[in-house]
Formats: structure tokens, sequence, C-alpha cells
């Protein structure tokens, strides 16, 4: 069994016509999700939305890969080097 890390992805939605899409897709990694805070800009029609996450590196990169198959969207994503057991969440 691959091991869990914290990380967090990061998703701008350059129109926001495609929230339905990415909240869809959100959802079924919702197992591995921790947090998630969205803010819209409505006067640009963009929002950011970032996800927290305790996932193996392939669900990270599962995630990320049909996350940024989606037009009109941009994602980043980061992960720390270590261990979910090294982690002490309150």
């Amino acid at each position: 069994m691959m091991e869990k890390r914290i990380g967090t992805i990061i998703i701008l939605l350059h129109d926001t016509a495609q929230a339905g899409v990415v909240n869809q897709i959100l959802s079924e990694f919702c197992n591995s999700i921790i947090g998630r805070q969205g803010l819209p800009s409505r006067v640009h029609n963009k929002s950011i939305i970032s996800v927290i996450l305790e996932a193996t590196t392939d669900e990270f990169g599962a995630l990320s890969g049909k996350l940024g198959r989606i037009k009109d969207i941009s994602v980043k994503s980061a992960v720390f080097p270590s261990s979910v057991a090294e982690f002490k969440i309150v």
C-alpha cells in the first residue's frame, strides 16, 4: 500500500461555467479531501478553488490529470514529502 501524503491542489477556473464539471470530479475524490475553499471573482468571471488532500501520489496525479484536461482550467499541485503518519492534524 502506498503511503498517503498531505498536499494541495489549486484550481483556477478561467470561466466559471466549468464549475459543475470541477465539482463532479472533486466529488469522485471526496474520501481524500480534508478541506476546500472557493474564492469567486464575479467581476472577472474567474474562480480559485484550493483543495487540501490526504492522498497517495497516484491519487494526486489522477485528480490533477482529470482537472487539467478540462477546458479553461489551470491546475497546480504541491505535496509534502513526509508521510501522513508524521503529521499531527488536530
